[in-house]
């Protein structure tokens, strides 16, 4: 994924967890899901591989749900760490989370009612020499 500011889908509920938990944010680069959210990251990684005709490419796209609840219920069921971790909490702090998550998530809602947040990938293509 691109940095996290361009993956609202991911992010506001990760920043909600991170705001519920009095918690510092990840530091760029740190593992997780925006960890090669930098093309110049990820075609540095690449290059460690001994790669060559590297190209890197941002790709923006849409991430759509029905409903804000069906981006909450998918994210619970698809994001692996942060689903276990929000699964494991007391019902209070996961509800809280939830609210302020859905609360943010409030400016990605159409017309129809369906969820659709803007979202960004970073791939990267490359040759193994001969």
């Amino acid at each position: 994924w691109g940095r996290a500011e361009r993956n609202p889908w991911l992010w506001l509920v990760i920043e909600a967890l991170i705001d519920h938990l009095n918690a510092p944010p990840p530091e760029p680069g740190a593992p997780g899901p925006f960890s090669l959210g930098e093309p110049e990251r990820l075609r540095a990684v690449v290059a460690e591989g001994e790669l060559t005709d590297i190209g890197v490419e941002e790709i923006a796209t849409e991430q759509a749900y029905d409903s804000l609840e069906g981006w909450w219920d998918e994210l619970l069921e698809v994001s692996g760490p942060l689903a276990a971790m929000l699964k494991a909490m007391p019902e209070a702090d996961r509800e809280a989370i939830r609210a302020k998550a859905l609360e943010g998530g409030g400016e990605f809602v159409a017309d129809d009612g369906r969820a659709v947040f803007p979202a960004l990938l970073v791939a990267a293509k490359a040759r193994k020499p001969n």
